[in-house]
């Protein structure tokens, strides 16, 4: 394209090489695109490592502008709602949720595990969803497990979203650098709780952070959690407010401006 005159600008959303693929293949690619977008410091510094740097630009992921829609879920004010959101795929740790629930259960607690798990158009999705239906019914926890597995607009998704207590994404292992999923949790203006890993770094000032990615841990983390949201504590509170802040920062209807400015700045 380049060679036909075109300006080219691409955006890498994963910077982080795999068995089959490595990033440097793409180096002679790279070097001659106008600019290279990424969205975190770590993708700047891996492109800096194959000698791409001149083009980088370093621009944040955006969230949707929505507006949530109406929703019905029968579930009663006193129940402790957990959601969670995203692909159903196998780096997600969804499936480790349905064990978080049955942990949470048997510890008296009155908990609701709201997965609006989308089937990714992949056997492993499909796999996965009737996987975690399968172990809810071992567990006898199936009444509170609500999965939501077709594909919803965002303002479904955000009227979902706006019924949890707490908006989970347990995920286990990826190399992302960013997560558009845990954008929605935000947007939601609900408290979102994440796992230790470098693809929610960019939002880790506006979500809590898990102790580790073990689902023991994550249940010991939400029970207590739980009570700082029943106390109203003033940490919550304070996470909550940054969260909307950052929300208003990167929806696209500003971001998409700014993105613009930057563009024909530059060019």
């Amino acid at each position: 394209m380049t060679a036909q005159g075109r300006v080219v600008y691409i955006t890498l959303h994963s910077t982080t090489d795999t068995h089959e693929k490595k990033l440097k293949e793409l180096a002679p690619a790279l070097s001659i695109c106008q600019n290279v977008v990424v969205h975190s410091k770590n993708d700047f510094k891996n492109l800096e490592n194959i000698n791409i740097k001149d083009n980088v630009v370093l621009f944040p992921q955006g969230v949707i502008d929505a507006i949530p829609s109406e929703v019905d879920i029968k579930i009663d004010d006193e129940t402790f709602i957990i959601a969670t959101y995203g692909f159903f795929l196998p780096h997600k740790g969804f499936l480790d949720m349905v064990d978080v629930a049955k942990i949470l259960i048997d510890q008296g607690i009155k908990v609701h595990l709201l997965m609006i798990n989308a089937e990714y158009p992949a056997d492993i999705s499909k796999v996965l969803i009737e996987e975690a239906k399968n172990k809810s019914y071992k567990y006898g926890i199936q009444n509170s497990i609500t999965f939501i597995t077709s594909f919803l607009s965002n303002e479904e998704s955000l009227g979902y979203l706006k019924k949890a207590d707490v908006i989970v994404y347990p995920y286990q292992d990826t190399g992302e650098s960013s997560s558009a999923a845990v954008r929605m949790g935000i947007a939601s203006g609900k408290v979102v709780a994440v796992t230790p890993l470098k693809i929610f770094d960019d939002v880790r000032n506006e979500v809590l952070t898990l102790s580790s990615t073990l689902s023991k841990d994550i249940a010991k983390d939400l029970t207590m959690l739980r009570q700082k949201i029943l106390l109203k504590d003033e940490y919550i509170n304070t996470v909550i407010s940054k969260a909307n802040v950052w929300y208003q920062e990167h929806a696209y209807s500003n971001l998409g401006e700014k993105f613009w400015n930057l563009i024909t700045k530059m060019n």
